[in-house]
């Protein structure tokens, strides 16, 4: 973080000179751990949103997602759906409940980027994205695992975590839809929830999309993710 704090204010007109300089700047941190640690600790409490934003989402730049996308699993499908802003009828505990699409001031209502990654091309998926084209179909995979990704509730995104997603729809063999929420400030919460809450219904209605029938269903996330996904079980 110490070291990233000199990338970030360097001049991004010159990309090489922004590498030059973080990495003539940052060296001090390596031969100063009291330094580093005071430095940190100075980010930590002052730093804005906008820096703490652009930390968190390091990942998203473009050649670090290009070589993380180049050494992780090969996955058949790999798919963007968005759900749409429309009604849900759902079964409760007391017969059929209708769910509402997430509304906010801020936003209104607007579809919810999923993306389903799935280790074999299951019947039913659609292929709207990347895939493999030696593909075969397979039939519907008893599980569904639903992912929602950290990131402070203001940062990060599905690419930021889709490397080792893939090495999950891989070793688990199970489809994965991993939620692209709307991040704060513009959404305020509860939006965020209500989304990863408003997906999951709407899975539940249309497994044979996400080909599965969702006989075993496992919620996971990390930070911020896993606060949504302990409020969604609740719910």
């Amino acid at each position: 973080m110490a070291t990233y704090e000199d990338w970030y204010k360097a001049d991004k007109k010159d990309p090489v000179k922004q590498i030059l300089e973080s990495l003539l700047k940052g060296g001090k941190y390596i031969r100063n751990p009291i330094g580093r640690g005071e430095k940190v600790a100075e980010l930590t409490q002052f730093s804005d949103i906008s820096f703490t934003k652009a930390f968190w989402s390091i990942f998203e730049q473009e050649t670090i997602k290009r070589f993380l996308k180049f050494v992780s699993s090969s996955v058949d499908v790999c798919t963007t759906i968005l759900v749409p802003s429309k009604d849900i009828l759902i079964e409760g505990s007391n017969g059929l409940v209708q769910l509402k699409p997430p509304f906010s001031d801020e936003i209104g209502y607007s579809p919810i980027p999923v993306t389903l990654l799935s280790f074999k091309r299951r019947d039913g998926q659609q292929l709207n994205g990347a895939f493999s084209q030696r593909c075969v179909i397979c039939p519907p995979s008893s599980g569904l695992i639903v992912h929602i990704h950290g990131g402070g509730f203001v940062s990060q995104s599905v690419k930021s975590h889709e490397m080792y997603l893939r090495h999950f729809a891989r070793d688990l063999d199970v489809p994965i839809i991993s939620i692209e929420y709307t991040h704060a400030p513009e959404g305020p919460f509860p939006r965020a929830f209500d989304e990863c809450l408003f997906v999951y219904a709407w899975a539940l209605n249309n497994l044979q999309l996400l080909g599965t029938t969702a006989e075993k269903i496992v919620f996971f996330g990390d930070s911020a993710g896993g606060n949504i996904v302990l409020s969604v079980a609740l719910k």
